[in-house]
């Protein structure tokens, strides 16, 4: 099994004005649909907790186009065999995201 580890750090800059030096929170705001990143994972699960439903999907940072800018992969499951296609599911697939740099 192929495990993964991702860690952030955060500080302060020094150069930040006194009053906003003091306030040591982070915030994130949602822009996926402003930057074009439009996705949503579709399981193909049945229900019966099989293994490989159990598993979910992923996603990936790589150059796919050399440029030297990350682009976004993200993979959907697939139907477990044996299972009935689901209509809404049969048109999922998996997406990469250009970075074009704005």
């Amino acid at each position: 099994m192929l495990c993964g580890l991702v860690i952030l750090a955060c500080s302060t800059p020094p150069s930040l004005p006194e009053d906003e030096a003091t306030n040591n929170s982070l915030s994130f705001r949602e822009i996926h649909r402003e930057a074009g990143v439009v996705f949503r994972h579709r399981h193909g699960g049945t229900g019966e907790r099989y293994m490989v439903e159990t598993m979910g999907s992923g996603g990936g940072w790589l150059d796919a186009d050399g440029d030297g800018l990350l682009d976004l992969y993200l993979v959907q499951s697939g139907p477990v065999p044996g299972a009935e296609e689901d209509p809404v599911q049969a048109g999922s697939s998996n997406r990469l995201f250009r970075n074009l740099g704005d």
